[in-house]
C-alpha cells in the first residue's frame, strides 16, 4: 500500500516507498499513518497537509505532523465514483423530434447539483475509430459521415447523420469505455449517457448510431479474451443488438427484461429474455425481475457488469408500454445493485432510453439511477448507504 503526502500548494508529494520517514498505525480497521519528527522538515512549511490512502481515507492536518496524531473525528472515508459526460453528448434536434436531445444535459445538472461526495464528472475525448471498427463496418462508419444511408435506414435510424452525429456518438462510446476503465479500478462508474442497445454492426436502429456497450467489451477482449462479462438491460425495449452481437460468444452474458409485444418487432434470442405483458404494472415486472436475475447471473458469475438502465419502463414513458411508478423504479434499481454489490462485481451504469411525456422527469429517472449506483459504491465496504434516494 503506498502512503501519499501531499501539500495543498503542491509543495511536497512524497510516498513511503520514496524513503519519507513514517509508519503505520492501526485505527478502527484502517491502516493510518503517523509522522516521524523528522518529517515535518522534509517541505518546510506543512500546515494543512493531508495524507491520502489509495484515493479513499483522508486526514486533514491542521497543524503539521500534531494533525496526524489523528483521531477518529479527523478521519473520512470516500469511495469514488466517476462519472462521464460532455456538452457534445447533446447533438441538436428539432423541437418536434421524439427524442429527448435534452435529457442528457438536463440529469448532468441534477447529478452535479446532488454534490455527492466522492462523485466525480469526467469529460471525454470521441472514441478512435479503430475501436468502433471492432463492432462497427468501415462501410457503415462510412455511411453515417457522409450521410449515405439509404431512405429505409435513415427512417430506422431515427437521426439525421453526418459527421456531428458521428462525433457525438464517439464521445457516447467514450464514456462508456472510460466507466469500463474506471469500474475495474473503483467498482461502480458511470456514462451519463449510453445503453445504444439497437445498433448493429452494419446499421442502426431506434436512435442508436454506434454500439457503445458492445465496442467496449470487444476493446476489453483484445487484452482479456477470457473475461467474464454480463449484460443487464433493464430498458423496455429489448437490446437485440447485443443479442445478436454476443450470441456466439460464451463468455458474455446477456440479460434482458422488457415488454414482449413492442419494438423491436423482429427479437433476437440472448442468455436470458424476460418477455412481459404490455402496460405490465409494477409489482409484476419487479416479481420476475427479482425471481430471474439474481440467479441467472449468479451463475454466470462474471467479473465485469453493464448495466442498461432504462427510464422508459415508467408509466408516462411515450414508447416503454409498461406501468411503472418513482417507487418501482426504486425498488428496480436497488435490486440490480444488491445483485451486483454482494458478489462484488464491477458495473458499469448506462442510461438506456427515456421518452417521458415529462422530459425533465426523464432526466430525473436517469439521475436517480446514476444517484443510487454511486450510493452502492459507497457502501461496497460498508452495511449501509443512509437514506434511499
Amino acid at each position: 500500500m503506498t502512503w501519499v503526502l501531499t501539500h495543498p500548494r503542491n509543495l511536497v508529494s512524497h510516498s513511503m516507498t520514496d524513503g519519507i520517514a513514517a509508519y503505520a498505525g492501526e485505527l478502527e480497521g484502517l491502516r493510518w499513518p503517523s509522522v516521524a519528527p523528522n518529517l515535518a522538515d522534509a517541505g518546510g512549511a506543512m500546515e494543512g497537509f493531508r495524507w491520502k490512502v489509495e484515493g479513499e481515507y483522508f486526514c486533514h492536518a491542521a497543524e503539521g505532523r500534531a494533525g496526524c496524531a489523528a483521531s477518529k473525528s479527523q478521519y473520512h472515508q470516500i469511495f469514488p465514483v466517476r462519472c462521464f459526460y460532455h456538452p457534445g453528448y447533446v447533438f441538436p434536434l428539432p423541437d418536434e423530434h421524439p427524442f429527448p436531445m435534452d435529457k442528457f444535459l438536463r440529469a448532468e445538472e441534477m447529478i452535479r447539483a446532488s454534490a455527492l461526495p466522492g462523485l466525480e464528472i469526467r469529460p471525454v475525448e470521441p472514441c478512435p475509430e479503430e475501436d468502433l471498427r471492432r463492432v462497427h463496418s468501415a462501410e457503415y462508419i462510412e455511411k453515417v459521415r457522409t450521410n449515405a444511408l439509404d431512405p429505409l435506414e435513415s427512417f430506422k435510424l431515427g437521426l439525421p447523420c453526418g459527421e456531428e452525429l458521428l462525433t457525438r456518438s464517439r464521445l457516447e462510446v467514450a464514456g462508456t469505455m472510460a466507466a469500463m476503465h474506471a469500474a475495474l479500478e473503483d467498482g461502480f462508474a458511470c456514462n451519463l449517457a449510453g445503453g445504444t442497445h439497437h445498433a448493429f454492426p452494419g446499421r442502426g436502429e431506434g436512435y442508436c448510431v454506434l454500439n457503445d456497450v458492445a465496442i467496449a467489451v470487444r476493446h476489453r477482449q483484445s487484452t482479456e479474451p477470457e473475461r467474464r462479462i454480463a449484460i443487464i438491460d433493464t430498458d423496455a425495449h429489448q437490446g437485440n443488438a447485443n443479442h445478436a452481437i454476443f450470441a456466439t460468444d460464451p463468455h458474455v452474458f446477456t440479460y434482458s427484461i422488457h415488454v414482449g409485444k413492442n419494438y423491436p418487432s423482429q427479437k433476437v434470442p440472448g442468455s436470458l429474455d424476460v418477455p412481459l405483458p404490455r402496460y405490465v404494472a409494477g409489482a409484476e415486472y419487479l416479481d420476475q425481475l427479482e425471481a430471474t436475475l439474481g440467479p441467472a447471473i449468479e451463475e454466470f458469475d462474471p467479473s465485469l457488469v453493464f448495466w442498461i438502465a432504462g427510464a422508459d419502463p415508467h408509466v408516462n414513458d411515450r414508447f416503454g408500454q409498461m406501468s411503472l411508478q418513482d417507487a418501482d423504479f426504486l425498488r428496480r434499481d436497488n435490486h440490480v445493485l444488491d445483485v451486483v454489490r454482494k458478489r462484488r462485481w464491477p458495473t458499469v451504469v448506462l442510461y438506456g432510453g427515456g421518452y417521458n411525456r415529462d422530459r425533465e422527469h426523464t432526466a430525473r429517472l436517469h439521475a436517480e439511477s446514476v444517484l443510487r449506483a454511486a450510493c452502492a459504491a459507497r457502501s461496497w465496504h460498508t452495511s449501509s448507504c443512509g437514506a434511499a434516494l
